[in-house]
């Protein structure tokens, strides 16, 4: 480990024990979505898909996975494109009556997240009669904030028929 730090300076390397303290946290996600299953995973491309990827591998997760082009996806100027593109993906599980949707996501402040879940808010409405569990997975790494602060405020989005969840995982 050392040798590998002092041969690429600039590099993040991690630890063994890094690498069991991630795994280990994949496989709690994994298995809380194996208690409470969902419909399909939404993945915003700015942090999400190296997770999510892992997360299926891990754990041999099935479920259909969409990704979210979302490097901008908190500047609201992106959210028309962005909503149109959930709507397109939306459709097909239209005639539920209740969908599930995960998020797994990496976290810094949260606030694309929160603008994610602001996002998936104003879709909402495109599914009338249709309510809606959305549940964010969110890993993080406690600095430069203890927890990615602006997506604490996501469970408050919540609302007759749509409800927001999030659930925090500390990564090194």
């Amino acid at each position: 480990y050392t040798d590998l730090c002092n041969e690429y300076p600039k590099a993040k390397i991690i630890s063994a024990d890094e690498i069991d303290h991630y795994s280990f946290r994949l496989i709690e996600i994994g298995k809380l979505l194996a208690q409470e299953p969902i419909d399909l995973l939404l993945v915003p491309l700015r942090g999400g898909l190296t997770p999510s990827i892992q997360l299926r591998v891990i754990n041999r997760l099935t479920y259909p996975v969409h990704t979210l082009g979302f490097t901008a996806g908190s500047q609201e100027k992106n959210w028309p494109a962005i909503i149109d593109r959930i709507v397109h993906i939306l459709e097909s599980y239209r005639d539920k009556q209740r969908l599930c949707i995960g998020i797994v996501d990496a976290a810094i402040s949260g606030h694309g997240s929160f603008a994610l879940a602001q996002i998936l808010k104003r879709v909402q409405p495109h599914f009338q009669g249709q309510s809606w569990l959305v549940n964010f997975h969110l890993l993080y790494a406690p600095t430069p904030y203890k927890t990615p602060v602006h997506a604490e405020g996501i469970p408050s989005l919540s609302e007759t028929g749509t409800i927001f969840t999030t659930k925090f995982y500390e990564v090194p």
